[in-house]
C-alpha cells in the first residue's frame, strides 16, 4: 500500500574501473558508464559496486574517502572497506 514516489532507490552508484582502477561515480539507472581516465566500457549490471546510495552527494563523499583510502593503501588493489 506504500506508493512508489516513497521508494528509496540505491541509484547513485560508486565502482573501480576494471582496468585501470580508478575510482568512479556512475547513475544507476544507466546501462553503461566509460571510464574518463582509460575509455573502459563498464557495464554497469556487471560492475562489482563499492557503495550505492540515493543521493548523488553521498556517492560522491563515499567516491572520495575510496580514493583517499587507496592512495594510502600499500597494495592498492585489495577492496574498499565499506561493510
Amino acid at each position: 500500500m506504500s506508493s512508489s514516489s516513497s521508494v528509496s532507490v540505491d541509484r547513485y552508484l560508486v565502482l573501480k574501473c576494471p582496468k585501470c582502477r580508478k575510482v568512479i561515480t556512475a547513475d544507476g539507472l544507466n546501462r553503461s558508464r566509460t571510464c574518463p581516465l582509460c575509455a573502459c566500457k563498464i557495464d554497469l549490471r556487471k560492475a562489482k559496486v563499492i557503495f550505492a546510495h540515493s543521493s548523488p552527494r553521498a556517492a560522491a563523499l563515499a567516491a572520495q574517502q575510496a580514493m583517499e583510502r587507496s592512495s594510502k593503501s600499500k597494495n592498492p588493489d585489495r577492496d574498499f572497506g565499506f561493510e
